[in-house]
């Protein structure tokens, strides 16, 4: 399962440099064609945001899986083994629970836009508005498989202290 979810996190990011691409060669067009032409185009605008929406919405659970998203770090020298895994059992419970009830909300909110298309590119909506659906929905998956390794090390960390004693 770890080779598998690795493997499709490093697609994600792939993929995002692909986007990234494509948005910085339309934004060059659209610079060109506005000033050197005087002739602005009026989709590579809105496939710049669309893009840079994608890619913000699609790095987030790779960001998730490196621990790279913004956290508070009082508490991460100051617990021992065995309080410092349950505190980050308790946080990636609460963020679980937030995905999931934004999962829920995202699934209520993306069929408003079936049928309605973006002005300049004719794009569906839903494609907006569906890759929150997509980037919780495999945030969640991420903080599922590091809510079990945690709960791994808590109880290796308790099967330690139980030898111990003995």
């Amino acid at each position: 399962m770890s080779r598998i979810w690795t493997f499709i996190l490093r697609g994600i990011k792939e993929f995002c440099n692909a986007i990234i691409l494509v948005m910085t060669s339309v934004i060059l067009l659209q610079i060109t064609l506005r000033y050197l032409f005087g002739r602005p185009l009026l989709w590579p605008e809105e496939l710049a945001r669309f893009a840079l929406i994608w890619t913000i919405f699609l790095m987030a659970p790779v960001l998730a899986s490196q621990n790279k998203h913004l956290t508070i770090d009082i508490l991460d020298k100051s617990l021992k083994p065995p309080w410092d895994s349950i505190r980050k059992i308790l946080i990636r419970l609460i963020v679980i629970g937030f995905l999931l009830f934004v999962f829920l909300q995202s699934v209520n909110l993306v069929p408003w836009f079936i049928g309605i298309a973006s002005p300049a590119m004719k794009a569906p909506m839903t494609l907006y508005y569906g890759i929150l659906m997509v980037s919780v929905f495999l945030m969640v998956i991420e903080y599922c498989i590091q809510l079990f390794h945690e709960i791994k090390k808590l109880n290796l960390v308790r099967r330690v202290k139980r030898a111990d004693r003995a």
